[in-house]
């Protein structure tokens, strides 16, 4: 094992759940979690001063809209690097508040705590304000084996609005598949073939290449019985808005 960091975690929700247990399996100390609410953690604590507290990283791990207030609160860190974990909020946060070190530690997976997931399967996008920080940050890396790049806060976002249109996006529309076989007293079980060779070709070919359906053939026939079949004027709406945008992408593709 490689270089031992001691590290402070605000927040007890699911990403915060997960780096406890990378960290700790990869042999570095957790010496708190915050949380504002008590739980069976035996590290819990219920303030942001660290004044009798020495860490290596201080990793905020809460929902975006909280970031700027515990920011705002935490004290007596010394040289400890203060890092975020969001995929929107630019390191230009950290500014104005007497803070010597800081940066970003973005884990671009979706991540829950009932649901295990390898840390092999997990890219992180970095940020840091200065180099010093950003090799320290790369040696937690390393020694935890976080795969990783850096990027700016712009490209960081980027990412963050692919992911959503990518995983979010698609979990909803299989949702509304999932809504739909069962109201026809089907189950979506007899799609996950499909669903796992859509997004092995996606990767294999490109998503546009391997695009294939009613709307690609502009076989409006079939997109209409479809839409008969559609109860919700909300699905209805949503179908024939993505049929229209990949017959767009289509005809662009023609072009």
């Amino acid at each position: 094992m490689g270089e031992s960091f001691r590290i402070g975690i605000i927040g007890n929700g699911n990403v915060s759940f997960h780096f406890n247990k990378w960290f700790k399996q990869a042999g570095h100390q957790i010496t708190s979690i915050y949380s504002r609410h008590e739980t069976k953690e035996l590290t819990t604590k219920t303030n942001l001063d660290y004044q009798n507290e020495t860490c290596d990283f201080i990793i905020i791990a809460v929902n975006d809209d909280v970031i700027s207030e515990i920011v705002s609160a935490i004290k007596n860190v010394g040289n400890a690097i203060i890092l975020h974990t969001s995929g929107t909020i630019p390191l230009s946060i950290f500014e104005g508040f007497n803070l010597q070190n800081y940066g970003v530690l973005y884990p671009l997976q979706t991540l829950q705590k009932n649901k295990d997931i390898a840390l092999v399967n997990v890219p992180f996008l970095l940020e840091s304000n200065h180099l010093e920080t950003q090799s320290k940050l790369s040696t937690l890396c390393d020694t935890t084996n976080i795969t990783y790049q850096f990027v700016d806060s712009t490209k960081r976002l980027t990412y963050h609005l692919a992911a959503v249109i990518a995983s979010n996006f698609t979990n909803h529309l299989l949702s509304i598949a999932d809504q739909v076989l069962k109201e026809n007293d089907s189950n979506l079980d007899l799609l996950k073939p499909l669903i796992m060779e859509t997004v092995q070709k996606a990767f294999e070919l490109s998503p546009i290449a391997s695009q294939t359906g009613p709307a690609k053939r502009q076989d409006h026939q079939t997109m209409q019985k479809h839409l008969d079949l559609l109860d919700s004027d909300r699905h209805s709406e949503i179908y024939e808005l993505i049929s229209q945008s990949i017959i767009s992408e289509q005809q662009g593709k023609s072009e």
